[in-house]
């Protein structure tokens, strides 16, 4: 009995989770979770993988199209909340660890979930807003709760925590109502 009580829960697919034929799997499209559809029908819970944290391979057009409409990037719920004047301020402040060669990140993260990653050296702009599902893009939109972390890394991309320490004191001052750390 008890096995046929297992064997219904997993047997059944959520209303709202999506089919991706050209792999076998299902989509739950608030939380970024893919699980594998069983032979026998419904699908395997207990080993869902994130799609943030693996390229999904074998997607046809026509899925990878579906995927999108769920997996959205937070640029245009965070762009009005980000403190650009302090990210431009950084860059200023750490031109000196620059012309060392070093390379500057700041990080920006809303409720410890990250929204905004800039790499800056003489010769690197990198700026990039990561993708999530419905469930982060809530608590990111309803929340203003946000940190800053700043980074110097050296030439072979080690963390150098004395420096990054010492920008973020420099940051701090000029934006003492703003979360800044190092870490």
């Amino acid at each position: 009995m008890r096995y046929l009580k297992i064997y219904e829960e997993f047997s059944a697919i959520p209303d709202d989770f999506v089919i991706l034929d050209s792999i076998g799997h299902v989509l739950d499209p608030n939380e970024g979770l893919i699980y594998a559809l069983l032979k026998r029908g419904g699908y395997d819970q207990m080993n869902p993988y994130d799609v943030d944290e693996h390229e999904v391979q074998g997607l046809s057009i026509e899925d990878r199209d579906l995927l999108d409409k769920y997996w959205l990037s937070v640029d245009t719920f965070v762009k009005d909340k980000i403190n650009f004047d302090l990210i431009e301020t950084t860059k200023e402040l750490a031109l000196d660890y620059l012309d060392e060669g070093d390379r500057l990140i700041i990080y920006a993260f809303i409720s410890d979930i990250l929204v905004y990653t800039e790499i800056f050296s003489h010769d690197v702009k990198s700026v990039s807003y990561p993708k999530y599902f419905k469930t982060k893009l809530d608590i990111i939109s309803s929340s203003d709760d946000i940190k800053y972390i700043v980074r110097l890394d050296d030439k072979k991309y080690y963390f150098e925590s004395e420096k990054s320490k010492e920008l973020s004191s420099l940051v701090k001052e000029y934006f003492p109502t703003e979360k800044v750390d190092s870490r």
